[in-house]
């Protein structure tokens, strides 16, 4: 495809568009650009790598390329030292580095570490080479802007940035490399249901669609679409609570009312749109651990029939060290894809626990964050935090807010009943669930979960048949012993 038809389609604003013909002109008339040093950076398959290729296909000048895909006509280098070498060695040229994650960590991984500090060292060296000399230009292709070194970022020209690709260009990519059963319509439906897939996810889909049957319908899109995981998302974990809604909480009516709110907004949601109302996409929920916020998110998620995306410490990039760069890529999340609940679970993991009062940075990025996307974002991303102190008045008007206290003598009565349903099969139950439930205490459901387990647990282990309250008071007493496990669940 041409540059121009490339260009066209590309999800990029209009004014990088504008540079990019600009300097893809100016390379065709043998003129080397104003603009030195370029960054292009967006998700994998979003067609950076292809729109470069197509920016300096008519250059005039050697093209020392670094990365897994060199054209013909390419120097290719092995290592930034081999790299360095050459530019040095060149009067004259165009330095392509596709892919900086690739001396992140010399394989096709971009989730690696830290760039090696001989790598940039090597790369600082290229860079005052190409500021230095009227002949040499320098492009590089990434993931994200922070898997470049801050102080090599503030020196780049020009950063442009690949969104997921747009409708037309989907339906072109797909009329042009797939022969498929799909008619015309069913192309635009793929389109419209594929909202934030890069190249490389739609092609992965169409490959699980072809084999099915010789004729596809609407419902064998959805149930594809449905099961299908976007690379992107794969890094983190995702499921469906087909089995899970609001009617299985024990918490309070007001949490429950509050969030069948949100989800009559959200499966109603060309209804609300065409009377105005607001849909806030953003739910903040707070209050001790073992209170049911977690849980909570599963079954909104699970009422909205929607998949749920939990996103913690433990599988987050490492490279995202600054809360700032942390929120900026969940709410982008939340703008990319569109039907999803997107879960930010335990913030303070990587937020910092020390801060119990008023941050005043981290809500200025919260708040500059949410007043830019205004009502781009299309999914519905919650936050669950033990101490909402940090964040202070700034999310009170740009969030719906839900406190979760430890559970009263009812709620714990409905906890209670939802274990014993499943108890009574193995167990005669000799005690009253009201009695059971006041002698617990004021305690977390975790806590009331790992109580009644404990409690199982022994009975079986003494092949005992039956459950009474003697049985439960034994393990709280247990428990109290080791105040720790009691206070903390």
């Amino acid at each position: 495809m041409k540059f121009n038809q490339l260009l066209e389609t590309a999800n990029i604003k209009s004014n990088d568009k504008d540079m990019l013909s600009s300097f893809y002109t100016e390379l065709a008339s043998s003129n080397l650009p104003t603009y030195k040093k370029l960054l292009v950076y967006g998700c994998s398959g979003f067609g950076k790598t292809k729109l470069i290729k197509s920016l300096i296909s008519k250059a005039r000048v050697p093209i020392i390329y670094y990365g897994f895909e060199p054209e013909k006509g390419y120097t290719p280098c092995k290592n930034t030292l081999e790299l360095l070498k050459k530019v040095k060695e060149s009067k004259e040229c165009i330095i392509f580095i596709d892919n900086i994650e690739v001396i992140m960590a010399n394989q096709q991984d971009s989730s690696c570490g830290n760039m090696d500090v001989q790598d940039q060292k090597y790369l600082f060296e290229i860079f005052h080479l190409v500021e230095t000399s009227s002949n040499k230009i320098l492009i590089f292709s990434t993931v994200a802007k922070y898997a470049l070194h801050s102080c090599l970022i503030d020196r780049i020209d020009f950063c442009i940035k690949m969104a997921p690709p747009l409708n037309k260009a989907k339906l072109n990519f797909i009329k042009k490399n797939h022969l498929c059963k799909l008619s015309k319509n069913f192309m635009v439906v793929l389109c419209d249901k594929t909202r934030g897939y890069s190249y490389r996810d739609i092609d992965s889909l169409i490959k699980l669609l072809n084999p099915i049957k010789q004729s596809l319908s609407l419902q064998d899109i959805n149930d594809i679409v449905l099961k299908f995981i976007p690379s992107e998302l794969s890094k983190y974990t995702l499921s469906y609570e087909k089995d899970l809604t609001l009617k299985n909480m024990s918490s309070s009516k007001n949490i429950q009312e509050t969030l069948r709110k949100s989800v009559l907004l959200i499966k109603q949601k060309i209804l609300v749109q065409k009377l105005g109302i607001n849909i806030n996409n953003f739910l903040f929920f707070y209050g001790e651990p073992g209170t049911g916020k977690t849980y909570a998110a599963r079954a909104f998620a699970g009422e909205t029939g929607m998949p749920i995306v939990t996103i913690n410490s433990s599988n987050i990039s490492s490279r995202m060290s600054s809360p700032s760069e942390l929120l900026g890529h969940i709410i982008e999340l939340g703008t990319r894809y569109e039907n999803m609940i997107f879960l930010f679970d335990e913030a303070e993991k990587i937020f910092g626990r020390n801060t119990m009062g008023e941050d005043a940075e981290l809500q200025g990025d919260l708040q500059s964050y949410l007043d830019g996307v205004g009502n781009k974002v299309k999914s519905t991303i919650i936050f669950t935090l033990n101490n909402e102190a940090r964040f202070g008045e700034a999310l009170k008007d740009r969030f719906v807010m839900v406190k979760f206290e430890l559970p009263d003598l009812k709620e714990k009565v409905k906890f209670l009943k939802s274990k014993c349903a499943s108890a009574k099969e193995h167990f005669s139950l000799s005690f009253n669930i009201e009695s059971l439930a006041k002698i617990m205490g004021k305690v977390s459901y975790r806590v009331l979960g790992r109580i009644w387990d404990h409690t199982l647990l022994r009975n079986i282990s003494l092949n005992k048949k039956s459950l009474s309250i003697e049985d439960f008071k034994e393990t709280i007493k247990s428990f109290k012993i080791k105040k720790v496990n009691m206070l903390t669940g």
